[in-house]
């Protein structure tokens, strides 16, 4: 499938290649007699700084994922990735303005009334992405029902802050424009490299103590960064107007949204709170893994690896409070319930009815830690069978 994928690019540039040769007389433009040394270094002084660049939005947009799939496992990754869609189909209508604004601004940047088109055409261009931002987070639990099939609508929580990490990048992408026109790449190189280096390091830092949402902080904080130092950049070459406390204004109500949706004790949504190995001196239980709010009734909800009892450093008004509601053993399941388990996995498929009984007690006699193994073990099968 990742082969079809990656053909499928290829043919499609190569379709492109073909149109062009064949609508444009674009060969007739191509002359090895008319190579020019001063041209060439220009041209790639101008180009090759678009190379790291365009890593660095990579780093920006993906590394995340490689991060919560190390610290969290491929599930939450895996998770994170599916609320990346809404954001990404923002990211693509930003690109293919892009693709006009460039033309726009490049012909304009000649003219003596160059600052008052750039000021008039950013101000329509913050409403317009303020406006869509905030109906597009506003209508996010709707629209994921649609996008987000299954377990995977779970992960229309993390969607609104990529969408407001969305919203920003359209800033960028309105700024970055600039750099093209002054022919200075360089710099517009040097703002997402250092944004990539927050995204990174923001993710290191939080993503194994709060979990997936260290990754949404750091896209915010990246994106953020970005934008401060294009703004910064775009001063020095022309004199824009930008109404700054509208701008904030309009920035902080989408990031109030989203984060009101994030943070459901205020809604009554989903709250995941993740604590990992608080410091002893806190009086807080090494051992305590994830604390959730449950979505109906507000209930919380600790797992842990032993008994409230059996936590001795910790605090006596916290063990009883942690005692007071109903505490359950979950022990690995059984050979029956992992024969079960097993059946329900293969419901579906189409495999199914070739599946040996043998087979299934053979992987229910030896994945017996947990549900995850069972399920790796029947999908090594049928890989093995394509």
């Amino acid at each position: 499938n990742s082969i079809i994928h990656i053909l499928s690019f290829i043919i499609a540039e190569l379709a492109s290649i073909a149109f062009l040769c064949v609508r444009v007389p674009i060969l007739q433009y191509i002359k090895i007699k008319a190579y020019d040394k001063d041209l060439l270094r220009q041209m790639l002084v101008f180009s090759v700084p678009l190379i790291p660049n365009m890593l660095s939005w990579w780093v920006t947009n993906i590394s995340s994922r490689y991060i919560i799939a190390g610290f969290c496992g491929l599930g939450a990754a895996g998770l994170f990735a599916s609320a990346s869609k809404l954001p990404a189909l923002m990211n693509v209508f930003s690109t293919i303005f892009q693709q006009s604004w460039q033309f726009a601004s490049v012909k304009e940047y000649q003219e003596s009334s160059k600052s008052s088109f750039y000021s008039k055409v950013f101000q329509q261009y913050s409403f317009l992405c303020l406006l869509v931002g905030s109906v597009m987070i506003a209508v996010v639990p709707f629209i994921s029902k649609l996008v987000l099939q299954g377990e995977f609508y779970q992960a229309w929580v993390y969607t609104p802050l990529l969408l407001f990490s969305a919203l920003l990048g359209c800033y960028s992408i309105f700024f970055g424009t600039f750099y093209a026109v002054v022919k200075d790449n360089v710099k517009s190189m040097y703002t997402t490299l250092i944004g990539a280096s927050v995204n990174i390091l923001i993710c290191i830092s939080i993503i194994p103590i709060i979990g997936v949402e260290g990754a949404l902080i750091a896209n915010v904080c990246s994106y953020a960064v970005i934008v401060l130092l294009r703004i910064k950049d775009v001063r020095k070459y022309i004199t824009i107007e930008i109404e700054e406390r509208k701008l904030f204004f309009g920035l902080s109500l989408c990031f109030s949204q989203a984060i009101i949706y994030m943070f459901s004790i205020i809604i009554g949504l989903i709250i995941s709170v993740t604590i990992r190995r608080i410091g002893e001196k806190y009086n807080t239980a090494k051992n305590v893994k994830t604390c959730k709010v449950d979505k109906n009734k507000k209930q919380i909800i600790i797992s842990s690896d032993r008994s409230p009892d059996d936590l001795q450093k910790l605090a006596d008004r916290l063990r009883t409070r942690f005692c007071w509601g109903l505490q359950v053993n979950i022990f690995p399941p059984d050979f029956d319930l992992r024969i079960h388990i097993i059946e329900k996995k293969l419901e579906g498929n189409d495999m199914v009815s070739d599946f040996p009984k043998d087979v299934k007690e053979y992987i229910a006699n030896n994945c017996t830690s947990d549900v995850r193994s069972l399920e790796q073990a029947i999908k090594r099968i049928f890989r093995s069978e394509e």
